[in-house]
């Protein structure tokens, strides 16, 4: 392969966010020379890269199409290529399903694309020089940054024990089968990532005793049919958050609503507004929400399938707990110990930026700053470098589901090169 000497714009990352930049770039700009420098060959990053057909997406199928004005792509493209699963709107499909979309969506891209992980970026004069890891550098007037979920992070997250879920996926994902014979898998959080652990361990043959603790000691709530709110309760209750003094206003102004109407209906109605009423929001007023409202806004509004609750409601052998954890060890000297305790408490953003080597090159050389929150990273050349996806949570308050994603990627695009949208 021949690449040009100078690119119009590099996408750093190989998760769905990078495959939604790269599907805007060759729609709005295909003549543009373009290189994706993807990472791993085999997946699209932590949430897809799974092997069991049990884990199903947290979102209905028709939700979940990588273009903003066709959602339900996705659901057209099963009925296309997977007629035989008559899949429906209101389903929540496999993960596998979703991986096989993204990639069918990469194969049909125009521009290069390179599986190497990039090492550093600099800014040289009015060019980015980005570096992979074969030591070839490339030069390129605009970079997409989009990496996702992923962590570089060793197995160990501290001196203490605590290891990362992700990160434990990322190292024994594929021979998760060893671990059938643990005696004990201890899961610290309830969200979603504590239940996609016990699906996998479950569907790799595990039988024992999982012990689940977190402060509120309650798994998401699951999707179930719902209507939209009325047309002219939306606007209102967008309008009276706007006008919110305060942390506990905004909670009870949600929780009033939710008297009223639906409690679904009230958290789906905020789902396409709340990045710009979270902005309007003042810095000390987010970060009461985030102390104290998070993990609430969380179990709500980040769903589980139907199916995945009733199998953890039926199985008698998982033990959901409130708790907080002082302390914990992990037996690391045996490559499969007796026990096992997996930190699933969020996407750990800030392990995830400390133990990045790219990230914190980009932050020591100026070119990123940790946001106010601390939880995500701001870019400092934002004409030229744009973020996406899970790094900007703090600045945005929903960036991590793929309708926010795509969406992220089509502004990024016409931001940077100063696309009209019309």
């Amino acid at each position: 392969m021949t690449l040009p000497s100078r690119f119009d714009a590099i996408v750093i990352g190989g998760g769905a966010s990078a495959v939604f930049v790269m599907l805007q770039l060759q729609r709005q700009l295909p003549e543009a020379r373009v290189l994706w420098l993807s990472g791993r060959a085999d997946g699209f990053g932590a949430a897809y890269r799974t092997l069991h057909p049990k884990h199903l997406l947290n979102v209905p199928v028709e939700r979940m199409g990588a273009w903003p004005d066709q959602p339900q792509h996705f659901l057209d493209w099963l009925t296309a290529s997977r007629a035989s699963l008559r899949i429906t709107p209101g389903s929540f499909v496999s993960r596998l399903l979703f991986a096989q979309y993204l990639q069918a969506q990469a194969a049909s891209l125009g521009f290069a694309r390179l599986a190497r992980h990039v090492t550093m970026l600099n800014h040289v004069g009015s060019m980015w020089q980005v570096t992979d890891d074969q030591q070839t550098n490339y030069r390129t007037e605009r970079v997409f940054l989009a990496l996702g979920t992923e962590s570089s992070a060793p197995v160990l997250g501290s001196q203490s024990g605590r290891i990362s879920c992700w990160a434990w996926w990322q190292h024994y994902g594929r021979q998760i089968a060893a671990f059938r014979e643990l005696k004990k898998l201890t899961l610290i959080g309830s969200g979603l990532s504590a239940v996609d652990m016990t699906q996998s361990f479950r569907e790799c043959g595990f039988v024992g005793p999982i012990h689940v603790m977190s402060p509120s000691g309650r798994w998401p709530a699951a999707h179930a049919a719902t209507d939209a709110l009325p047309e002219d309760v939306t606007p209102s209750l967008i309008t009276q958050l706007r006008a919110c003094e305060s942390a506990i206003h905004v909670v009870r102004l949600i929780r009033s609503y939710c008297t009223r109407y639906p409690w679904r209906e009230v958290i789906d109605a905020l789902r396409f507004d709340s990045n710009s009423i979270w902005q309007h929001f003042a810095f000390p007023m987010q970060a009461q929400l985030l102390r104290h409202a998070l993990s609430h806004w969380a179990r709500a509004r980040h769903r589980m399938a139907p199916l995945i609750e009733q199998r953890l409601l039926a199985d008698l052998e998982i033990h959901i707990s409130c708790g907080r954890v002082q302390s914990l060890a992990n037996d690391t000297a045996q490559e499969v110990p007796d026990a096992l305790t997996l930190d699933c408490t969020g996407l750990g953003l800030k392990r995830r930026i400390a133990s990045d080597p790219l990230l914190q090159q980009l932050l020591q050389a100026g070119y990123l700053s940790m946001n106010g929150h601390g939880r995500g990273v701001q870019s400092l050349q934002s004409e030229t470098l744009a973020l996406l996806g899970t790094l900007r949570f703090g600045d945005l308050f929903e960036c991590t589901a793929v309708p926010e994603l795509r969406e992220q990627a089509f502004d990024e695009v016409q931001r940077l090169f100063a696309l009209s949208s019309s």
